[in-house]
């Protein structure tokens, strides 16, 4: 079974809408959570330049949706890794098992 978004040809199956969806968590955690390169996101979050929006994961989480979709229309292999990542991330909060 396909799910069609939008009117266009490109047909998204439900594996590529749960690959989105970790990948949303993901990314989404990364920017309210995490550090980021060079310390970037930590930057933001504690600069509010983007108005607190960084700060809560629930906020974040459509802006990031919607780039991912985006992302995942052109390039449908970036999304990915980002998926896996949530995934494992699920997995962490799930069984508490921390690395380390």
């Amino acid at each position: 079974m396909t799910v069609h978004i939008f009117t266009l040809s490109r047909t998204f199956t439900w594996l590529d809408l749960a690959a989105m969806s970790f990948a949303v968590l993901y990314l989404a955690h990364v920017v309210t959570a995490l550090a980021g390169p060079w310390g970037l996101f930590l930057r933001w979050r504690t600069q509010k330049v983007l108005g607190g929006l960084t700060t809560c994961i629930w906020c974040t989480a459509p802006y990031v949706a919607a780039l991912t979709l985006c992302a995942y229309w052109f390039v449908p292999g970036l999304v990915w890794p980002f998926a896996i990542a949530g995934l494992a991330l699920c997995l962490r909060t799930y069984t508490g098992v921390m690395h380390g």
